[in-house]
């Protein structure tokens, strides 16, 4: 079975629901776990995508880990 990405950080954070992803916050291990996703487990598409969800803004990333990055920072803002 595949997980997608955005289910997959449903499942991380704790979120009832994919709604809640936007304002969602995390703790420092959540942050961890969320930067330390190996890049190619997913589309840097899907990333891009979710990236584009959580933090209401449409970029381009050079990589994975800089979407990773944007989420992750999106994450601790809301804290």
């Amino acid at each position: 079975m595949t997980v997608e990405f955005l289910e997959y950080l449903e499942q991380l954070l704790g979120c009832q629901y994919l709604s809640d992803l936007p304002y969602a916050s995390a703790d420092d291990e959540q942050l961890q776990k969320v930067r330390g996703i190996p890049t190619g487990r997913f589309a840097k598409k899907e990333l891009t995508e979710g990236a584009a969800y959580i933090t209401g803004e449409r970029r381009d990333f050079a990589s994975e880990q800089e979407a990773l990055e944007a989420i992750a920072a999106r994450l601790e803002n809301n804290r």
